[in-house]
């Protein structure tokens, strides 16, 4: 297990290690209480991060989600492709957008009808140049 104090840094272990998403679980009151980075259709958690730490598991854990209640959030996959930027969007998922504005990891590119394809983060990244 290792320790992160950096929220960003964790999400790029736990992405590496295999998860797809963040689940902010929250406690009967409605305040968040952990969030865990979780895979394999959230039947397996690779970290968790509490208030000013992060947890990351070299492997799986098991996981159930039952009688829980949980908001959910994409976590982009690692990119070793320089020519990328990550933008967070406007619910708090992070996405990876080319440099040159020409692709984008969200559904609203994914599904764009537009053509050239875009989306608010690539459009956001083309004007920003």
């Amino acid at each position: 297990m290792e320790n992160f104090t950096s929220y960003g840094e964790w999400q790029d272990a736990v992405a590496y290690l295999g998860a797809d998403k963040v689940l902010e679980e929250y406690d009967t009151v409605g305040y968040p209480a952990y969030t865990y980075a979780a895979g394999a259709g959230n039947s397996k958690i690779y970290g968790h991060w509490n208030k000013d730490r992060g947890y990351a598991y070299s492997t799986g854990m098991n996981f159930r989600t039952t009688r829980r209640k949980f908001n959910a959030k994409w976590l982009s996959k690692i990119n070793a492709d320089p020519d990328t930027v990550r933008v967070e969007g406007s619910k708090g998922n992070i996405y990876e957008v080319a440099k040159d504005g020409s692709h984008c990891t969200c559904l609203g590119y994914t599904f764009s009808k537009k053509w050239p394809k875009s989306c608010k983060h690539t459009t956001a990244v083309k004007e920003a140049k």
